[in-house]
């Protein structure tokens, strides 16, 4: 496919318990888009939290979760402390929140939920990297650092959101304590 950057975790690392898309992709998700792209949804690595020990907690082994698992999960990026991987191209769709996976972009952060405000130094470095992807984001699809909430993104306005306020039934990410104004000021 044209305008595909090389290298995204998920199109190269095929995941055999996906469906297949064609003959080069096979993951949790479209390859392509429905919908004009007009938020981000935040995300800790919730699942991937019951097989990991302690710090165990990486970008790498987050991607390489997603690239393996039966469950019907991927996003368009993974950060930890000092690393960034893009999983999926931006213009494909990545199933992270359901009913606004079409307009939204799924950013991973490969920490727990519940985790926040124990780690500081961890978490500054957390924060650097998941601000930098949505910098990179915010310029090319006109996002401003701003919380939205589900309503606002169905009508088309943008910004931001934890995958807790699209699916308060099921999920709890990124967590109650996560510094949604220091993140939302190293974006802007």
């Amino acid at each position: 496919m044209a305008g595909i950057e090389p290298g995204p975790y998920l199109l190269d690392h095929l995941n055999p318990r996906a469906k297949r898309h064609n003959t080069t992709f096979q993951f949790h998700g479209y390859p392509g888009r429905t919908g004009k792209i007009v938020g981000v949804v935040l995300h800790t690595a919730e699942a991937l939290d019951k097989k990991l020990e302690d710090g165990d907690q990486t970008a790498e082994n987050v991607a390489k979760y997603l690239s393996t698992t039966d469950r019907i999960a991927s996003a368009h990026s993974v950060v930890d402390s000092d690393s960034i991987i893009t999983l999926l191209p931006d213009q494909f769709t990545a199933f992270h929140a359901r009913g606004f996976n079409s307009i939204t972009l799924g950013l991973e952060i490969a920490y727990k939920a519940d985790s926040w405000g124990s780690n500081p130094e961890r978490e500054e470095a957390l924060l650097k990297n998941a601000s930098k992807v949505c910098r990179d984001w915010a310029a090319i699809y006109g996002i401003p650092a701003i919380r939205v909430s589900p309503e606002d993104l169905k009508s088309g306005k943008k910004g931001y959101i934890s995958h807790a306020e699209i699916d308060p039934a099921r999920r709890t990410d990124p967590g109650k304590n996560f510094p949604w104004e220091k993140f939302l000021s190293m974006v802007g």
